[in-house]
């Protein structure tokens, strides 16, 4: 195999990987995929550079994990631990 075949083949499977993951965190947080907001998420997270989505991703749970914080008075670093733990 050619080494343009591998990195597409690899391009490919990262794609379908991560369609998977989006679609199963949506699931697990009960978003309707169907949902037109929902949709754009998802087409937006496809349409990005994987290492861009994957900076978005992080700053979205990490704004999270700080608005967790906040609301339960305790630090971030408590709230990803007892997350970590789940």
């Amino acid at each position: 195999m050619t080494q343009k075949r591998i990195l597409r083949a690899n391009a490919r499977k990262l794609a379908l990987q991560r369609d998977r993951m989006t679609q199963d965190a949506f699931a697990k947080y009960a978003a309707d995929p169907d949902d037109p907001d929902v949709q754009d998420v998802i087409d937006q997270l496809v349409e990005d550079d994987p290492s861009e989505t994957a900076r978005e991703l992080f700053a979205i749970a990490a704004r999270l994990l700080h608005e967790v914080a906040d609301a339960t008075g305790s630090s971030p670093d408590h709230v990803l631990a007892r997350i970590s733990r789940a």
